[in-house]
Order: C-alpha cells, then sequence, then structure tokens
C-alpha cells in the first residue's frame, strides 16, 4: 500500500470512529468499537492511543471505557452558528425524535443522491435501522423527492434519466412522468410522505430543511412504521414544523 494510501485509510477510519460515538451517544470499550467499526481491535486500540495523544478522545481508566472530549464538538460549532439560530441541529433533531418518538433523519443532495449525513435513532421496541452514510437515488425515497421538489421539472427530468442510463443491470429504474407527479404533490402540500418506498411497512415523513447560502439542498424526516406515521402525521408535521422554526428560524 502507497502512503497516501494509509493516509486516506487512516482518515476515513477516524471519522468512521467519531461516527460510531455520534451514533451510541455514550462511552465505549475498544471492543465494542472495533465491533461497530468492523476492524481490528489492534487497530481500534491504536487510533483511539493516537486520538486519546492529541485530545480528542478521553479514557475512563475505572470504566476501561473511551469518550470523545469537548475538543470534537467545538471543530464544528462554527457550523451551527450559520445554521441555528437557537441550539443546535444536533439538539434539534434530538428533541425532534422525542417529540414525535421515533427516528429522525438528516439527508444533503450527493449528486443524483440523497445521502443521510445525520441519524438519532427511535427507541421504541418497533423501528428500523437507519444508518449515516446510507445513499439512495433522489427519486427513491422521501427525503430525496423533497430535495427534487426544489428543482425545475427539465432538470428532474435530466437527473431521472440519468439515473436510469447509469443504473447497473437489476437497479430500479424511475418513470419520469411518475417522479414528476410526486415531486408536483410535495410542492403543492409541502412535505413528502409516499408509503413503503424502500421498505414494506417502513416510511418516512419528510419536509425541507432550510439552509444558508453556499450549502447542498437538505431534507429532515422522520423514519418508521407506516401505519404509525400515518396515525400520527398530523402531529409528527406540527411538531418537525415548529422545532424547524424554533431553531433554524425557518
Amino acid at each position: 500500500m502507497a502512503e497516501g494510501d494509509g493516509v486516506v485509510k487512516s482518515a476515513g477510519r477516524v471519522l468512521g470512529l467519531l461516527q460510531v460515538f455520534a451514533e451510541h451517544r455514550r462511552p465505549m470499550r475498544v471492543s465494542e468499537i472495533a465491533q461497530a467499526m468492523g476492524i481490528p481491535q489492534s487497530s481500534t486500540s491504536m487510533l483511539l492511543k493516537t486520538l486519546t495523544a492529541m485530545g480528542y478522545v478521553s479514557f475512563d481508566a475505572e470504566a476501561k471505557a473511551f469518550r470523545p472530549t469537548l475538543r470534537v464538538a467545538l471543530l464544528g460549532a462554527w457550523l451551527n452558528e450559520e445554521f441555528a439560530t437557537e441550539g443546535s441541529v444536533d439538539e434539534m433533531m434530538v428533541e425532534m425524535a422525542r417529540a414525535t418518538a421515533d427516528a429522525v433523519i438528516l439527508a444533503v443532495e450527493n449528486g443524483v443522491w440523497s445521502e443521510y449525513i445525520h441519524v438519532v435513532q427511535s427507541e421504541q421496541d418497533l423501528r428500523y435501522a437507519l444508518r449515516p452514510g446510507t445513499k439512495r437515488p433522489l427519486p427513491a425515497t422521501n427525503l430525496g423527492r423533497v430535495l427534487l421538489a426544489a428543482k425545475p421539472d427539465d432538470e428532474i427530468e435530466r437527473i431521472v434519466r440519468r439515473i436510469n442510463a447509469e443504473a447497473a443491470a437489476g437497479d430500479r429504474r424511475f418513470d419520469i412522468a411518475a417522479t414528476l407527479e410526486a415531486v408536483h404533490g410535495i410542492r403543492r402540500d409541502g412535505y413528502s410522505f409516499a408509503h413503503n418506498l424502500i421498505s414494506s411497512g417502513a416510511s418516512v415523513i419528510a419536509l425541507p430543511m432550510p439552509v444558508p447560502a453556499g450549502y447542498k439542498p437538505m431534507a429532515i424526516g422522520i423514519g418508521g412504521p407506516t401505519d404509525r406515521l400515518e396515525r400520527g402525521r398530523e402531529m409528527i408535521l406540527a411538531e418537525m414544523r415548529r422545532l424547524l422554526s424554533q431553531y433554524l428560524g425557518g
């Protein structure tokens, strides 16, 4: 392996480690972290030792567990100042999860994909595992369709044609007319809640998220069992809009 490849791999592992802590939100032992990251325990120990020496991770000898330090939180604090008029985006998502009792997903437009960049998991017994880093074609999900709804129809058509042209054998193709019909409904209603788009019995209620100038479009959604979301639809939408207004002013 070339030195440059090793540097890139190490950078990926550092970000992966921080993502593990973001998902679990508690101190963790080396074995737990290694399992969550899918890398050898020896490599995990070396990574943690380096980050501890740099001040980004601390070790509790009594609990034999590691946790990020405040230094990690402060790295991105200035970004929240651009987004949030009160608190932070993470705090908003945590409060949204408590208010709706289901998972909260933040997605960003990434080319012809919507990518989950942050997830606050549901604590309910019946829930669906959603992981940051997941990417779906824009027309495939409620979050992606919300992102599409901000674009003119001719650009949406070009995106759908490109996805279909680049699809591998066995990949899903998307109907342009059906996609545009869904997008027009989102523009009319202000949100997207098509049922069971990815998994049978699971859905997402998605809204556009206000973003400062210069940032890629984002969408936020509540994910869970379709019937539970359907029963609570009006309450969920009201809470999402209230918290978006409270934290982001939009």
